[in-house]
């Protein structure tokens, strides 16, 4: 690759659109079941006429066959042994200029429809998201794709490759995730109430922490307030109904037992303290 000046540039994970082999291999997943349809064994018989076809078949993108953008020279057809055509004289230069002019004119044309149609959301480096989850099925573990979880995490972006592809990793070890397209992630929002084993520290910010002390205020506040209205309650009952400040008993209380009290005369006290349970 390196003599070929062949540059690997890898792809995001689950996003098979931004890899041009997965178009090729789309065709000759359409080759082998127009031709091995009926016998599957003998699909390997089948390979070397696909790639011939492939090769040798001009591309929509680029202008030119494969074969021509390797060689620089166009392949021989049977035709052209009756029908007269006209020398190639482009260098293989020019070739190569005019297929790259080719790919970016219809990538930008692509482009511009997806994006007419798509609405691209921007993220920033930091922020949290889910990604989506890779649901396989398992029979032993009792485990049923459709009741797996849409999506895992949360991760952390840690770095912005191009507008809509992300690199992800894993806030709590540092350890990168891989590289995602936008359509396989969705941003992760924090609750303020949410612990650190939940989710991360981090993004509890001031704002998050006076929030959740406002919050524990009105329980404690709320249960002072009921003692107190209890007390309340049990004095007005005391009292026979009669209003008075709540939380305080009323004087009136206290002197009317002591005036039990002292009216009584000590046979009646020895009496009612020789009663039995009633």
């Amino acid at each position: 690759m390196n003599r070929e000046n062949i540059k690997i540039i890898f792809s995001s994970i689950r996003h098979p659109q931004s890899n041009l082999v997965e178009r090729y291999n789309k065709e000759i997943g359409r080759f082998l079941r127009t031709l091995a349809g009926n016998d599957h064994p003998s699909w390997a018989n089948w390979c070397q006429a696909i790639a011939e076809i492939m090769n040798t078949t001009v591309n929509e993108t680029t202008g030119f066959c494969p074969l021509e953008l390797q060689t620089g020279q166009k392949p021989e057809r049977f035709w052209t042994k009756y029908v007269p055509t006209e020398p190639e004289t482009k260098t293989y230069e020019q070739i190569c200029d005019e297929a790259r002019a080719n790919i970016q004119k219809k990538g930008q044309a692509r482009a511009e429809k997806w994006n007419n149609e798509h609405k691209t959301t921007s993220l920033d480096i930091g922020n949290l998201v889910l990604v989506k989850a890779l649901r396989v099925p398992s029979g032993p573990a009792q485990r049923v794709a459709k009741l797996l979880s849409l999506y895992e995490g949360p991760y952390e972006i840690d770095h912005k490759r191009a507008e809509a592809t992300y690199d992800l990793k894993n806030p709590r070890t540092g350890k990168i995730r891989g590289t995602y397209h936008i359509s396989n992630i969705r941003p992760y929002f924090v609750d303020d109430q949410q612990t650190e084993k939940e989710g991360e520290e981090k993004t509890k910010n001031s704002r998050g922490q006076g929030t959740e002390q406002i919050r524990r205020a009105p329980k404690s506040q709320e249960k002072a307030e009921t003692v107190g209205d209890n007390i309340a309650n049990d004095s007005t009952r005391a009292e026979g109904g009669n209003n008075h400040q709540p939380g305080i008993l009323p004087p009136s209380v206290g002197r009317k037992r002591s005036r039990d009290t002292a009216d009584r005369t000590p046979d009646q006290k020895t009496d009612r303290s020789h009663q039995g349970p009633k």
